[in-house]
């Protein structure tokens, strides 16, 4: 039984420039090894018992084999960044998806995986029809909604490839390809696999940080 052998980024050789790499929202999310966790204290105070709900973290555990390891590659991929190899690249989309998101998993927080690096910010062509709100809609909702019609050949044309469900995911990819980035690093597997059987005009690729570290020329 043949096994398929693993995907190597395909890093430009001879050129001297790092590779451009835009971290996808989840990426961030494993990132950072904690999660907010309930916690209540109670304190005397003037005779009175008084029940508070102190910040509190635990670790994240990560399910399954295959996700652990990916995330345990995180600080070589952080390594390259700091020195030079990959040039590492977000946008708004990811910071108002991680506003959204429960806990704090940015970049630039103590105890990141990418705290010390560096990060460029890209601009999302569409955003700035996005207008997001307090209220009867969570901040992934908005954003759908904001997106799912949006009048962009390119975008609806890979949402309608790989389905309504991976709408955010589009506007990654388009995100990405618009702003010249070779790679965008997940660890959405389903992802990946839908996106390399479609036929797209899109020149960026999703790729686990494993397969990064190939292509890098590094063995995982």
């Amino acid at each position: 039984m043949s096994t398929k052998p693993p995907f190597i980024a395909p890093v430009r050789e001879g050129v001297n420039s790092p590779a451009r790499v835009y971290v996808d929202t989840c990426v961030f999310q494993l990132g950072f090894p904690f999660q907010p966790t309930e916690q209540v204290k109670t304190i005397n105070w003037g005779g009175h018992e008084v029940r508070f709900h102190p910040p509190a973290y635990e670790n994240k555990v990560f399910d399954g084999e295959f996700l652990q390891r990916e995330v345990s590659l995180l600080p070589r991929v952080a390594a390259a960044s700091r020195g030079g190899k990959v040039a590492l690249f977000w946008s708004d989309l990811a910071r108002l998806e991680l506003l959204g998101a429960p806990g704090s998993s940015f970049p630039h927080r103590e105890g990141h995986v990418f705290a010390d690096c560096s990060f460029e910010k890209i601009e999302v062509p569409f955003l700035h029809n996005v207008a997001l709100g307090p209220g009867f809609r969570t901040t992934k909702l908005q954003l759908e909604a904001a997106f799912k019609s949006f009048p962009d050949p390119q975008l609806q044309s890979l949402v309608s490839m790989l389905g309504e469900s991976r709408l955010l995911d589009a506007v990654h990819l388009v995100t990405a390809a618009r702003n010249q980035i070779d790679f965008m690093l997940t660890a959405d597997r389903k992802l990946i696999d839908s996106y390399r059987t479609t036929t797209h005009p899109l020149s960026v690729s999703p790729v686990l940080p494993s397969e990064l570290l190939r292509g890098l020329g590094e063995q995982p």
